[in-house]
């Protein structure tokens, strides 16, 4: 599959089918411009970008309240958890790193969780949730935009671009869950009978271990025993030995040899 093919396949994914170069459909089969759709796309970009600075005003104006609340331990886990991944989503934000709101979320983990108001408690959740989500949207719509500006190309010029650089050299492709992501997931998985059978026979012999069975192999045998019950196999890396006879106690001599 060529290079247009999948920036038609990402596109359609999104809601946007591109007829060409020039004109796409939506998801309603309306026909328009791919600049409009772009045009589209950049206003919905930026609506969330100051959406999301108001989310994360408004969070930071509530958690700076203080007060107290009646949360019961369990409200109380779930709060410190919601203001951690708040606090872990700056560190997304390298311009955030010595900003007010990062140094206001630094003092909130340090805050007795009863200072807080009850508003603050009750609704950390929802503010969790509208941050990750316009989060989302931000990213997925500069997605969109960076492919709809690829397709004003053309399919030749997209097409041209190789897997090569200037130097000849391949790019090395990427491998696991994000690899492959043309095809469908049914052929991105594979079947756990193909590996059942040898992690089978790998737990088996791990459970066969001497370590696991010394002093239970003739458990049952009365006549001319090899190994009785309670007998313990003799570790050499676990026997005691005299520090002071290192030179021919130590079970690990090399270890001797290596400080001298």
């Amino acid at each position: 599959m060529d290079n247009w093919n999948y920036l038609k396949k990402e596109l359609a994914c999104n809601g946007i089918f591109i007829i060409n170069n020039k004109y796409c459909k939506d998801s309603l089969g309306n026909k328009k411009k791919n600049t409009q759709c772009l045009a589209k796309q950049t206003s919905n970009f930026k609506e969330n970008c100051r959406l999301f600075k108001e989310l994360w005003d408004d969070v930071n104006q509530v958690l700076l309240q203080e007060g107290s609340n009646t949360i019961d331990s369990n409200g109380s886990r779930y709060f410190v958890l919601c203001v951690k991944d708040l606090y872990d989503l700056l560190d997304c934000f390298e311009e955030a790193s010595e900003t007010e709101l990062k140094i206001n979320f630094k003092k909130f983990l340090m805050r007795d969780v009863n200072s807080f108001t009850s508003k603050a408690v009750y609704n950390i959740s929802n503010y969790k949730m509208s941050i990750d989500w316009v989060f989302r949207s931000i990213v997925k719509h500069r997605f969109v935009m960076s492919m709809l500006k690829m397709t004003l190309l053309g399919e030749d010029k997209v097409n041209s671009f190789s897997e090569t650089d200037k130097n000849g050299l391949k790019t090395a492709a990427i491998s696991g869950p994000w690899a492959n992501l043309d095809l469908p997931m049914g052929e991105r998985m594979y079947s756990w009978a193909d590996e059942a059978e040898s992690i089978n026979d790998d737990q088996k012999g791990k459970q066969a271990q001497r370590r696991y069975r010394k002093g239970l192999i003739n458990y049952n045998k009365l006549e001319d025993p090899e190994e009785g019950d309670f007998w313990v196999w003799y570790e050499g890396k676990n026997a005691p030995f005299l520090w002071t006879e290192r030179n021919s106690e130590d079970p690990y001599p090399h270890r001797n040899l290596l400080q001298q």
